[in-house]
């Protein structure tokens, strides 16, 4: 005899817990990022150096989104 999902009771979600060493790599490698943007901003700023930037993250978000799709 089989139940019927109107009479089965829900499952509970378990709660995932943390990766803490993922958490501190990720944590870590964008507070690098906003340093690094940071400096060159302030320290060494070139228009080109901005605009390769600028150009070089459309290029990589248009291949994420090519790779992903």
């Amino acid at each position: 005899m089989t139940r019927s999902s109107a009479t089965a009771t829900p499952a509970v979600p378990t709660r995932q817990r943390f990766d803490w060493v993922n958490v501190s790599f990720l944590a870590f490698a964008h507070l690098c990022a906003i340093f690094a943007i940071l400096y060159v901003t302030i320290v060494y700023c070139s228009w080109w150096t901005l605009g390769f930037g600028a150009v070089w993250g459309i290029f990589c978000g248009l291949g994420i989104t090519g790779g992903y799709h």
